[in-house]
């Protein structure tokens, strides 16, 4: 019975495949004299029959009231006409002469009329123009036609529409592999009608004998080609290709695995995936493949040695190695996203080898999907080696479990050499196991976690290149992009309270992150202790008392940031991460055309230093700051930063322990807040201190409230000494721009008005 429908099946699947080639492309090919048959991708045909009641109706080829599953466009139930009657198309049933209505009955005067909407892939969906809600004819899932269906274009309802072929040709396709016909296909097809071999996963086909089925007359058609597999197939049991076979891999890693204890077959998870070294001492781990896609594979154990091939139980659904006779596996292509993967099966049946956990343990069962969990990834010897060098190498420096030992240029040179020498021959078990020694080294000088200020950044590959992290959005915990600007970008990882884990702390408001999802708190809690799982190459899962935090909707590296959630997935995933000490913070800068030079301001959580350091008292009449230069300031200290006209911004390096700056009248806040009262730092026409009444000042500015004056102003004087001189009696008598107090440039003065003019004060007498 299964045999039956799977030579069905390919039937089916190779009558679309031709009908496709000769399918209508466009509405106006329509000829009211030819007979077509509609044809959906996946779910059959459309047809008329009978229903349970005998009466004739509009229905799938597949359902149950045909009696069979309809294949032959030469059946008259799979015909149909498309006649334009005034512009206007009609379905016509050629098996019953009649008319289709748009409640699947069947009229002989007169239908109701239908439109096209035709598609890019060159398909069309179709409906009944009486339909208000512009949904689809449509093939349901369990087989029923609903002429009223789904209104978004998918495998139920996208159709070609080919004509029916003058008479039909039985053709036979043999497929040659090594000069040997190992398979053949029999189809019956149209006559005169162009073809190409039907389609079988990891065959390529290089030649056919014919490309038309010809007049009528049964054909052969010879099809050579050969093998293009995802693994190297072992043709000399002296030379094997082994192979760790990885399942399930778009999560953990999961690894096939020989337990001779009890000859079953199990999964186990390797620490840190595809980088773990440690599978290479443990010949259990891998696996060779014998045989052809036509007459299926044999896979031996590396521990079991050639006289044992793994084995399939049809009725219990477990492999082992039990001498039932089912050591011959087919292939197929995996439908997942997975590259370079395969699923296997037993001949016969439709279920595939699969990942699976029962009672908490893994194992190895069948399923009927050849999803991610029945996918099969090839791993050589080498690979995991190569694997876990490349990881060091693509580590961001510095990062907590980067190795140190690669800040040696020479020792970075070894590490290339050595990923090129294990690529060139990857299956080589004794030059694997040599360099897994350098993995060692390595390893054994990655940089350890200790208290300090990190960023965090996703290790998946896309969202790593966009700089995607984790940060502090003032509420919660979140994921999007992360730069250098912002404070909030930055956390704090202190010890925990639970011994042997982290927490990791918002510096501008202290508050600690309280789990997977990102939520906050001021109080340390039971969720918010980490553990960080290694990975190997510096990344790591943040386990949370609550699971593993996660990217969501990552989609891979595209759109924005989300939410965190709990999930765990293995190196290279949206659940692994980057911990890169966070050594330096940018600061913006603007020019002021006045002073000729660009600054600055900021207020932050520690400690700093850089060039362009200044902090402040006012003078007497507290209408102008006095800067004095520094090298590093302490956190909780306002400071001015100056540089060169048209600097845009500046870096400046997080220290600790930087020392006291003495009297310094610039205030500032870590979190937004509202200043009712002084000045804020701003940015505008001019740059100094502006008023402040009620103002919204944002996270890390500098203020000053002791202020009496409107406008506080900075700028560096002609003479080179910082801050602005005390007011000068004196006339006007330089063409250089002036400014009054607030900043403005004047055109003109009044008299007993203070003004300034090349860094300095004067009154105009």
């Amino acid at each position: 019975m299964k045999k039956s429908f799977t030579l069905l099946f390919s039937l089916l699947l190779a009558f679309v495949s031709t009908a496709m080639a000769q399918r209508i492309t466009e509405i106006s090919q329509l000829d009211n004299n030819t007979k077509y048959t509609v044809w959906t991708s996946s779910r059959g045909g459309w047809a008329v029959g009978a229903d349970d009641n005998g009466t004739l109706k509009f229905m799938s080829s597949n359902d149950a009231g045909l009696g069979m599953t309809l294949s032959d466009p030469m059946d008259t139930q799979l015909q149909f006409q498309f006649i334009n009657k005034e512009g206007s198309y009609y379905l016509f049933s050629v098996y019953a002469n009649k008319y289709v209505k748009m409640d699947c009955s069947l009229d002989e005067e007169t239908g109701d009329p239908i439109e096209f909407l035709r598609q890019d892939d060159g398909t069309f969906v179709v409906k009944f123009n009486a339909v208000n809600d512009d949904k689809y004819i449509n093939l349901g899932g369990s087989n029923q036609m609903i002429v009223n269906g789904y209104n978004t274009p998918d495998a139920g309802n996208k159709v070609t529409i080919t004509p029916v072929p003058a008479a039909m040709v039985d053709v036979t396709w043999e497929y040659y592999l090594n000069g040997q016909c190992l398979k053949t296909v029999n189809e019956r097809l149209g006559s005169n009608t162009n073809v190409t071999a039907p389609a079988i996963d990891f065959f390529v086909v290089d030649t056919q004998s014919a490309t038309n089925t010809g007049s009528g007359d049964p054909i052969t058609i010879q099809v050579t080609g050969h093998e293009e597999l995802p693994f190297q197939k072992t043709t000399d049991q002296n030379n094997p290709y082994w192979y760790a076979l990885g399942i399930h891999t778009n999560q953990a890693f999961y690894a096939w695995h020989f337990n001779a204890v009890d000859a079953l077959v199990e999964t186990r998870i390797p620490e840190k995936g595809y980088t773990d070294i440690s599978v290479l001492n443990d010949d259990a781990y891998f696996w060779c493949i014998t045989g052809n896609i036509f007459e299926g594979f044999k896979i031996y154990n590396k521990a079991a040695g050639f006289d044992v091939t793994l084995n399939g139980t049809a009725n219990t659904a477990t492999v082992g190695t039990a001498s039932d006779g089912n050591d011959t596996w087919t292939i197929a292509r995996s439908s997942s996203s997975i590259a370079n993967a395969c699923c296997f099966s037993i001949p016969g049946m439709t279920d595939y080898i699969n990942h699976q956990q029962q009672d908490g343990v893994h194992c190895l069962k069948y399923w009927g999907s050849r999803d991610e969990g029945s996918s099969i990834t090839f791993y050589a010897p080498a690979s995991f080696v190569i694997s876990g060098l490349e990881a060091y190498a693509a580590a961001p420096e510095g990062a907590v479990g980067y190795a140190a030992d690669l800040s040696d240029p020479s020792t970075y040179d070894d590490l290339q050499n050595a990923i090129s020498s294990l690529q060139s021959n990857p299956y080589d078990f004794d030059a694997a196991k040599s360099q897994a020694e350098f993995c060692n080294q390595l390893a054994a000088s990655e940089i350890p976690m200790t208290e300090g200020y990190y960023r965090i950044y996703s290790a998946l590959t896309p969202l790593y290149e966009k700089s995607k992290g984790v940060y502090f959005n003032g509420g919660s915990f979140v994921w999007g992009s992360i730069d250098e600007l912002h404070v909030d970008h930055i956390v704090k990882v202190v010890p925990s309270n639970q011994e042997g884990k982290w927490c990791l702390i918002a510096p501008n408001y202290n508050r600690y992150m309280q789990g997977v999802a990102g939520a906050s708190n001021e109080a340390e809690t039971e969720n918010a202790g980490i553990t960080l799982n290694p990975l190997g190459g510096a990344q790591y899962n943040l386990v949370f008392g609550n699971g593993t935090m996660h990217a969501n909707e990552h989609g891979n590296g595209a759109g924005e940031g989300s939410n965190l959630i709990d999930y765990s997935a293995g190196m290279g995933s949206a659940s692994a991460w980057y911990i890169v000490p966070a050594n330096s913070l940018d600061v913006l800068l603007a020019t002021d055309d006045s002073a000729n030079g660009a600054y600055g301001a900021a207020y932050l959580p520690f400690d700093v230093e850089g060039e362009g350091l200044n902090v402040g008292v006012l003078n007497s009449d507290q209408s102008v700051l006095k800067l004095q230069a520094v090298t590093a300031v302490p956190a909780g200290e306002g400071f001015i930063i100056e540089a060169e006209a048209n600097t845009p911004s500046v870096t400046l390096s997080i220290v600790n322990d930087a020392a006291p700056v003495g009297a310094n009248d610039i205030e500032g806040t870590l979190a937004p807040t509202t200043l009712n009262a002084g000045h804020v730092f701003a940015v505008g026409e001019t740059i100094g201190f502006a008023l402040a009444n009620n103002s919204e000042v944002g996270a890390n500015q500098a203020y000053v409230t002791k202020s009496e004056y409107q406008n506080i102003i900075f700028l560096r004087d002609s003479s080179g000494v910082t801050g602005i001189g005390e007011a000068q009696q004196g006339e006007l008598n330089s063409q250089a721009p002036v400014f009054d107090l607030s900043g403005r440039r004047v055109a003109g003065t009044v008299k007993g008005g203070v003004y300034i003019q090349n860094g300095n004060k004067f009154i105009v007498k």
